[in-house]
């Protein structure tokens, strides 16, 4: 009769302690930004899929891509409008279309050093 353990390994444990983080930490922003909870899964599950890339194989081109990736959403979602307002100026011109919500944390969130740290 095999034993059943009451207990589970050290690597279930944090997996499974990854995971309810994970969960809790996206249903708190969904509840202060429910529209970009899609853009940020998206953007975990990218960087992610880079950093296996990365321990993969050692090229840099991985990590060129997803360091540009970061820099263009901060800068799509933090100084795009920034820009496109400073640029209207400049060539009288009304760019006032490009209004982007900034989402809550982006520049906690978005650092390229998360495709190292994976």
């Amino acid at each position: 009769m095999p034993v059943q353990r009451k207990y589970a390994s050290g690597n279930e444990r944090i997996i499974f302690r990854n995971a309810i983080l994970l969960v809790a930490s996206l249903g708190f922003y969904a509840w202060g930004e429910p529209v970009f909870v899609f853009l940020m899964i998206f953007s975990i599950l990218l960087t992610w899929l880079f950093g296996l890339g990365l321990q993969k194989r050692k090229g840099r081109a991985l990590l060129v891509v997803g360091t540009i990736y970061h820099i263009v959403v901060l800068f799509v979602f933090k100084y795009l409008t920034f820009t496109a307002k400073e640029v209207g100026l400049l060539l009288h011109r009304d760019f006032s279309f490009v209004d982007i919500t900034l989402p809550i944390g982006i520049s906690f969130f978005y650092t390229p050093a998360d495709v190292l740290s994976v």
